[in-house]
């Protein structure tokens, strides 16, 4: 796969001059989740310095989710967008379910004892 992106300004850095970076930007700690079999990307609290504030998802940031459908860890991304061209990773725990919940065979096997009447 190829990519070609094309910028309009000037490029310094890896950003357009005049993007911002995510400084004092934080992730707060993200809740353990419990293994649902679908992905999990939760929706963060980022602490934002008022210095860059307003920072508005779809605006300023895009959230991404990695490794986030089986239970171990799973890794959020914090994405910079528009004015804002950085990144900034954390990591979640993705538990098991519990075993009660989970059937335990697939096969049944009953035993049936007959008399005659």
């Amino acid at each position: 796969v190829h990519v070609h992106t094309t910028y309009s300004g000037n490029f310094v850095s890896g950003r357009i001059q005049g993007q911002k970076k995510f400084e004092g930007v934080e992730i707060a700690v993200i809740p353990d989740r419990t293994y649902t079999a679908d992905s999990i990307c939760p929706t963060p609290d980022i602490d934002v310095p008022d210095s860059l504030k307003p920072f508005v998802k779809d605006t300023d940031y895009k959230v991404y989710c990695y490794d986030n459908v089986n239970a171990g860890e799973a890794t959020l991304v914090v994405e910079g967008i528009g004015n804002y061209a950085d990144t900034i990773k954390t990591i979640f725990i993705i538990n098991p379910q519990s075993s009660r919940f989970l059937p335990q065979s697939k096969t049944w096997c009953i035993t049936a004892k007959f008399r005659r009447l």
